[in-house]
Order: C-alpha cells, then sequence, then structure tokens
C-alpha cells in the first residue's frame, strides 16, 4: 500500500471495467486557466519560548510512582458528614481500587492516624505516606492533590514520586462534598497519580466545569496505563467495563406503584411524571433534548405527582434516584422520601444535573427511583425516565504519535525519532526523557532533565541517539504536545488544564547489545492511530473553511513546502457507489510534477481512514473526492494556502497514474 506497484494494481484498468480509477486534485493551475494560484513561503520554525506545552500531565517535570502510594487519613477536621471515620476509610478504599482496576498502580490504605501535612511541599513533612487530610480553605473547590517528588533517577530519566497529599476542604458542606465524595476522591487520586486536568470532556479529569463522572473514561485509562501499565485483569479500554455498569432492579408491581408518578387532582399536575427544567412554573411540558442552544445552569429535575384523593393509605417510601450516564455508568445516587398523606393529591422534584455539565456528556441519559437498598431489602424499580443530550463539544484532541527505532552505533545505544500528527493541525513539539546523567542540552547553563525538540511542518523529528548503558529491558517515556488552546480553569486556577505532558509515549524494548527487539508502545491518546513519515495523519485532508459553506467536512490539502497533495475519494462507476479490491474511499497522495500544465501524479495510496478517527469536531469525516470510472474524471474541493478551489482533473496517462486539471474555480469568493 504506499508503493507505486500498489497504487497500480489497486487501480488497474482491469479491476473495474471502463477506464481506471482515481483520485484528485490539484493545486496550481495550467495558464490556460484563467485563475493564477500564489503558493506562499512555507512558515519559519516557531521558537522554542513561543511554545504552549498543554497537558494531561499534571506538572511540566514529568515523574511517576515507582512502589506502592501508601495513604494515611487524617481525620481530624471531618466535616460532619463523615464524622464516621471507618465510612470514609471506605469511600477512599473504593476510589483507590477503581484506579487499580484499570491500570498497574498499587495503593496500601493504612489505618488513620494524626499523619502530618504534606501540602506546604516542606521537607521535613516527607515521610512516604500521602497525607488526605481535612482543612479548611475560603475557596469553592471540594479538595486540591497532588505528587511531590524525589531525587532525580538518572537510569530512568525522570523524577519519581515519593510523597504527595490529599487536602479536603472542610468549607466545603455542599452535595458535591458529601454526596459526591467518591468523584471527588477518584479525581484527586488521578492527580496524585501524575494526571492534570483532561482537555477530554469525557474524562473523570475534566474540570471546565467539573462533570463529576465516578469512573476514569478512555482519556483516563489510557493515559494511566502509559504511565503504569495495565491491571492483572485487562479489558479493552474503549469500552466501559461491566462492573460498573449500572444493572436495574425488578420492576415494581402495578400495585405497589397504583398512586406513583401519575397525574392526580393537583392544579399543578397536568401529566404523569416527567423529566422539567427547574425554571419551569407550570409542568405541562416534558424536557425536549439538551441542545448547544440550551441554556446554562438551569437544573434539569424529575417532576413526580404523588397520591390521589381516591388513595386511602399514606405514602412513604425511601427512595433513591439513579442517574445514569450514555456509558450506562451511575452518575449519581441520592436518597429521596417519597411523601404524601392520605386522600391527597401531591408532587415532589428532585434537581439532579445541570445543563452546563450535561452538554459535555452527549448521548441518552437513564434516571430512575428505585427503593433505597439502605432501606429495603430487595429493592424495586418505581419509575423509569430517559432524555437526549444533542451535542457535540469541542476541545483540543491530544496529538497522536509513534516512533521510528533503529539500531545504534555502540553498544547500548539505539536511535529513535518522533513521527507525530495532531487533528486540529497546531504545532508539534517532542519532551524526551532520557536515562543518564543531566546536562546543559540547550546551552542556557542550567542541566536539563529532559530534551524538547520542536518538530515542524513535517511533524517527523530528528534522530536521536539514546544511550542506555548496557543490554536487557529498557524504558523510555516521551511527551508530544501542541501548542493549541488549554482551558484556563474556573477557580484561582485551580482546575485550569495543567502543565505537562498532552500526549505521553511509554517505549518498552529488549536491547540486544546495540539491536532492539520486542518493541512495545503503548500510547495515552485515545485515537490509536500510529503516524508513519509517508501517512502522518490517519486521514488526509483539512476542516473546510465556514465562508466555502461546504457539505463535506474533510477536503484535499495542497502542502506548499513539497508541492504535495493528499486528499481521499469515494469511487463511482457510471454515478453508482464502487469499489476497488473491496475499497469504496481511498486515501491518495500525489505530486505536483508539471506546475505550467497542471499535471500530478499518484504516489501513494491505502484504505480511508482505517483507524476510524473521528474529525477534530467529533465526526466521522466525509470525503470531498469523486474518481468516476466510466469517464476518468476526478473532481474535489482543494485548500491552497489560504484559498479553496474546485477542481476537476482527468486521467490522461494511465500507467504512470498522471491526471491534468481541466478546471478549477475559487470558492467563497
Amino acid at each position: 500500500m504506499g508503493s507505486n506497484s500498489t497504487i497500480k494494481r489497486r487501480l488497474s484498468p482491469h479491476t473495474l471495467p471502463g477506464f481506471l480509477l482515481t483520485v484528485w486534485l490539484l493545486v496550481s493551475l495550467s495558464t490556460s486557466q484563467a485563475v493564477a494560484v500564489t503558493v506562499p513561503e512555507a512558515d519559519a520554525e516557531p521558537q522554542r519560548e513561543g511554545l504552549v506545552l498543554p497537558a494531561l500531565g499534571i506538572s511540566e517535570t514529568f515523574g511517576r510512582w515507582t512502589d506502592v502510594i501508601r495513604l494515611g487519613y487524617n481525620p481530624t477536621g471531618a466535616i460532619p458528614a463523615f464524622a464516621n471515620t471507618q465510612q470514609f476509610l471506605t469511600i477512599l478504599s473504593d476510589a483507590a481500587n477503581i484506579w487499580e482496576r484499570v491500570s498497574g498502580v498499587r495503593f496500601e490504605i493504612l489505618p488513620a492516624g494524626n499523619y502530618p501535612a504534606d501540602h506546604n511541599n516542606a521537607q521535613s513533612s516527607r515521610d512516604g505516606i500521602v497525607n488526605v487530610f481535612w482543612a479548611s480553605s475560603a475557596g469553592s473547590f471540594a479538595a486540591q492533590a497532588g505528587p511531590r517528588a524525589g531525587s532525580y533517577n538518572e537510569a530512568e530519566g525522570y523524577f519519581p514520586y515519593t510523597d504527595g497529599f490529599v487536602w479536603l476542604n472542610s468549607s466545603c458542606t455542599s452535595a458535591t462534598c458529601v454526596s459526591g465524595m467518591t468523584s471527588v476522591l477518584v479525581h484527586e487520586l488521578g492527580h496524585l497519580l501524575g494526571l492534570g486536568h483532561s482537555d477530554t470532556p469525557d474524562s473523570i479529569m475534566f474540570a471546565n466545569p467539573y462533570t463529576f463522572l465516578r469512573n476514569p473514561r478512555k482519556d483516563d485509562i489510557r493515559a494511566v496505563q502509559t504511565l503504569y501499565g495495565g491491571p492483572t485483569t485487562a479489558f479493552d479500554a474503549g469500552k466501559p467495563l461491566d462492573e460498573w455498569l449500572f444493572v436495574k432492579p425488578p420492576l415494581a408491581s402495578t400495585t405497589k406503584t397504583q398512586f406513583l408518578f401519575k397525574d392526580n387532582q393537583n392544579s399543578r399536575v397536568n401529566s404523569d411524571a416527567m423529566l422539567v427544567f427547574s425554571s419551569q412554573q407550570q409542568f405541562d411540558e416534558a424536557l425536549p433534548p439538551i441542545t448547544a442552544s440550551t441554556p446554562d445552569d438551569v437544573w434539569i429535575r424529575i417532576f413526580a405527582p404523588l397520591g390521589n384523593f381516591n388513595n386511602q393509605i399514606d405514602i412513604e417510601i425511601p427512595a433513591q434516584v439513579v442517574v445514569v450516564d450514555p456509558s450506562g455508568y451511575e452518575y449519581r445516587r441520592d436518597n429521596w422520601q417519597l411523601s404524601c398523606r392520605a386522600r391527597n393529591a401531591c408532587f415532589a422534584t428532585f434537581n439532579f444535573l445541570q445543563t452546563s455539565v450535561a452538554k459535555f456528556i452527549p448521548g441518552r441519559w437513564q434516571v430512575y427511583v428505585v427503593e433505597n437498598a439502605e432501606q429495603v431489602a430487595s429493592p424495586e424499580l418505581l419509575l423509569s425516565l430517559s432524555f437526549d443530550v444533542l451535542t457535540t463539544p469541542a476541545f483540543n484532541n491530544p496529538p497522536m504519535a509513534n516512533v521510528d527505532i533503529v539500531a545504534g552505533e555502540t553498544p547500548g545505544t539505539v536511535r529513535m525519532r518522533i513521527i507525530a500528527s495532531d487533528l486540529e493541525r497546531h504545532r508539534l513539539s517532542a519532551v524526551w526523557h532520557l536515562p543518564g546523567q543531566r546536562l546543559d542540552r540547550d546551552g542556557d547553563r542550567f542541566l536539563d532533565n529532559e530534551l524538547t525538540e520542536v518538530l515542524g511542518t513535517s511533524n517527523v523529528g530528528n534522530w536521536q541517539t539514546i544511550n542506555f548503558g548496557g543490554s536487557g529491558a529498557k524504558r523510555l517515556f516521551v511527551q508530544v504536545n501542541d501548542n493549541g488552546p488549554r482551558y484556563g480553569g474556573q477557580f484561582g486556577g485551580l482546575s485550569d488544564a495543567g502543565g505537562g505532558f498532552q500526549t505521553l509515549l511509554r517505549i518498552d524494548l529488549q536491547l540486544d547489545n546495540n539491536v532492539p527487539g520486542a518493541v512495545t508502545l503503548a500510547s495515552s491518546a485515545v485515537h490509536q492511530y500510529r503516524p508513519s513519515a509517508d501517512w502522518p495523519y490517519p486521514f488526509p485532508g483539512v476542516t473546510p473553511a465556514a465562508a466555502i459553506n461546504s457539505p463535506f467536512n474533510t477536503i484535499g490539502e495542497l502542502t506548499e513546502a513539497n508541492m504535495t497533495i493528499q486528499s481521499c475519494v469515494r469511487i463511482l462507476n457510471a454515478g453508482q457507489p464502487a469499489t476497488v479490491d473491496g475499497l469504496s474511499h481511498i486515501d491518495l497522495g500525489f505530486v505536483i510534477t508539471d506546475m505550467a500544465q497542471g499535471i500530478i501524479q499518484i504516489v501513494k495510496s491505502r484504505g480511508f481512514n482505517q483507524s476510524a478517527t473521528p474529525t477534530a469536531q467529533g465526526e466521522q469525516p466525509v470525503c470531498s473526492g469523486e474518481f468516476e470510472a466510466s469517464t476518468g474524471m476526478y473532481k474535489d474541493v482543494i485548500q491552497v494556502g489560504a484559498q479553496t478551489f474546485e477542481t476537476l482533473f482527468q486521467l490522461i496517462d494511465e500507467p504512470n497514474l498522471r491526471l491534468m486539471l481541466r478546471d478549477a474555480k475559487v470558492l467563497g469568493q
């Protein structure tokens, strides 16, 4: 796939009747066309000082735990809801178990005691025990946490974590700090492990706003597994864990629910139970789907009629509201006492989610009212409701990266280079955490514990010689970051996106003298495409400018630096969808061979988007290219610098896969 022989085989005229199938675009136009295209100079390489280093990592100084993490809880100053120390230790243990279930990290929960606070970073308080403690703060945050690094480890190339803290705000008494404590602790233990705030909304480490998920998601899991490896029991990180999915209890009998959640004689009741907005004064209109235009900071609530003039007994039912997110995970569970006196028509409401949070977690949500499992031996399902969130959250996608590895020139060495790509086409940098002595690598007279390189427009890094000092099992960590914007935080900087790695690579290899073998690459990036020098992106093309009003979300792109074009094409035959070797869409790479005549040549091909990677906007890419096999005509929309062209090419040299530009016009003018 990538060689000319493969292209010729795929696009051979024997594959489909009529002309051969192929491809696309071009850039500059022949002198016979009335349109002139000016090719601008390639952008200058950015300077190191101009880069932003966004992060899922918590700190720009990379580190990780290399031993069991010991958690010591100090109950002094605990809020009344957690006066029971054992109850809190159970919640803390549950939160630690959640991270252990998805990674190779290990915690030890010590007995409660008067452990010294570590949050002031004083050397005297470094005892190897992470103190989980209560302290008052005027801030609105529920908790803070972070690791503390020890001495630089030359063999590993980073600062191992040896201590840390989890600070619980004793001034916070909201529901978030009480019923949401499991979510709070899982989030804070994520910080302790070395994770900052994720840019991905479907992440327990997201904080813009805090979404209060209770379980790590793909983004979190891939990051923590890159840091610490996988758990003993393997699982597919791209799918929800069965053991975390909510299981509905059996449905209650109609006798039990005869006077629950049904229209009654109350003047404000006009329907059975439904979901509504908290801003509604009259409960006669069910909740519409949540969209981008839905007002923020409005609560979604249950409106529940209770009782009836014909009901002869008091209603007193200990219940719970269980909210299940689109992944099937239990999002929250709250006690709700259902009460109404006999021969009365009542209603009750329960707020459970703000629209500003819901917008970041699209899909179908389920809301259940069940009997309280703490008070009922065999709880049953009393009510089932649902609502849809029809949004597409926009966020800065992490870069995707791969590594090339070849033998070194001397024993104990190998040569490596990074190949990366970014869906938003941001500029990328790589930060190598190299084993060995700290050196002044950038000439500023300070010893560096890493090597930073700007990847430039090609997104292919320089070859680095790595000296591991001998044979055997070796490990290396490399960060890949973009200079795209990150969110800045809601609470005085406490919820900003962090300052460390955005995408992290862990490279494990077995080194025999200077020959690498059995190489394993782990990446924190959720999109598991592995870039190559030939195909840096999971699919070619760029997002079209809004001004051209394109029906496609992906169009071809001309790269001025090397005068190449990359795009993808749909295959047609007599106007009907067709295939080549079973492929209906093909990625194609062209070079411009004759600028004056507008001639391009196919030099590489492959199946389109085989990694099923979405666009930066979270959509499946839709190609703008189209090749009609019956006529040999190829039309496409191609971006050339700041302009976008609608182009038409014709196959003129079948053996050499050359096409000539026949027509072009500028779009959006």
